[in-house]
């Protein structure tokens, strides 16, 4: 087996898969009409769920005025909203306002529809080998590689 060739067919489908992914994701986006830093910010608030302007300076590498100003615009739009805690109540954090998380999953199940029009013609044993591989595929990138 020739492993370098191997690997190079991996990083191609992978980025093949990205790029269907990304494509999806543009379009699912272009509806809200962000500019990329309120993208971004919606997508660490989807991955970290409520956070602090100062959080969200911090994993965006932007200032916390900047971030504020953001906060601002897409709170004016509905897409976000301050929350204060309720354990100090001099603490603010920002979510997703509910509008916002219900039109983002309705998008997240049309990308799953889409990647599921391509793996209809799979056999259902085809689909988990194909899930367990990604999975495995994960493990050896990001955790460090484990054998199952």
């Amino acid at each position: 087996m020739d492993r370098q060739k191997a690997y190079g067919e991996i990083v191609t489908d992978l980025h093949a898969i990205h790029k269907f992914m990304k494509k999806h994701i543009h379009s699912y986006f272009k509806e809200f009409d962000f500019t990329p830093p309120q993208g971004m910010m919606v997508g660490m608030l989807m991955h970290h769920g409520k956070m602090k302007i100062s959080d969200l300076s911090k994993k965006m590498g932007l200032s916390n005025s900047t971030v504020s100003s953001l906060v601002d615009r897409m709170e004016k739009g509905g897409h976000v909203e301050r929350v204060r805690s309720n354990e100090d109540r001099r603490v603010v954090y920002v979510q997703m306002s509910q509008d916002l998380s219900r039109r983002l999953n309705s998008h997240e199940q049309v990308l799953e529809a889409a990647m599921a029009s391509g793996l209809n013609q799979a056999s259902d044993q085809c689909v988990l080998d194909i899930r367990d591989h990604v999975h495995m595929l994960l493990g050896y990138i990001i955790e460090g590689g484990q054998d199952e």
